[in-house]
């Protein structure tokens, strides 16, 4: 019981925070074959690899789109990882957000697809594969580069570079505070920081918000959580932030 409970925390650190949105055309549809450990889905556009980490730890990953919605994928990979026998992981974050996959106790891999709804209608699948046992307990300190809250619980965070941006994405929940509580001292945060809200935007009640400093972009979004030890009410946040102009050593070693 222990071990799916860690498999499940590990595989939600892996998924979460994946709200990227790409510009990416559709390619053409791949042969039936594996995609890092799990069935290729139909009609998919050819993945693109990204080198990134997960709260330090590095993973393998690809990321595709879709025509299909959110509900038909998953369906799909129930169907399909149902017919290998295996143990399926799976959580919706919300109705536009939400992971499938499953562990392989064999070789200790999980290997996971994320699925994200984009403003175009498509849907991003985010393919990943790595060992979870590094996350397992693993603490991780919030950037120090962003905004933060303090007493901030169950962080975890991405971070890779591709296509001359660096994406990074960053989850926490905030026991004890409410939403529009979180949305406000992060404004305030933000900004003694040196960020600025963008189109003169301001940190209102329900509302998300996106920031600039430099050549970076961080857009966050606040909602109600709850606190995973003991189940009382929380703010959760989700910030993505995109930095362009820079090079990974990947893409610096290519001629």
């Amino acid at each position: 019981m222990a071990g799916a409970v860690h498999s499940q925390r590990s595989a939600r650190r892996i998924a979460r925070g994946w709200a990227l949105a790409l510009a990416l055309s559709l390619a053409a549809p791949l042969a039936s074959a594996d995609v890092l450990g799990l069935p290729a889905y139909p009609q998919l556009s050819t993945p693109i690899p990204a080198d990134l980490r997960t709260n330090g730890v590095p993973q393998r990953t690809l990321i595709a789109f879709t025509d299909d919605p959110i509900r038909t994928v998953l369906r799909f990979y129930r169907e399909a990882l149902a017919t290998r026998g295996v143990s399926v992981l799976e959580h919706a974050y919300s109705l536009n957000s939400a992971y499938i996959g499953y562990l392989d106790r064999a070789s200790a891999q999980t290997h996971l697809v994320s699925a994200m709804g984009q403003p175009d209608g498509r849907t991003m699948l985010v393919f990943s594969s790595m060992d979870p046992r590094p996350l397992v307990g693993l603490p991780t300190a919030l950037p120090d580069d962003l905004p933060a809250l303090p007493r901030a619980t169950e962080v975890t965070s991405t971070d890779g570079t591709y296509g001359g941006t660096r994406h990074r994405t960053l989850h926490y929940v905030v026991p004890g505070m409410t939403p529009d509580g979180a949305r406000r001292a992060l404004a305030a945060q933000a900004k003694a920081d040196g960020w600025r809200l963008q189109g003169e935007q301001e940190a209102l009640p329900g509302q998300d918000f996106s920031l600039s400093r430099g050549s970076a972009t961080c857009m966050i979004q606040v909602q109600a959580g709850a606190d995973a030890e003991t189940g009382g009410p929380a703010a959760s946040v989700t910030m993505v932030v995109l930095e362009t102009g820079v090079t990974s050593p990947a893409e610096e070693k290519k001629p």
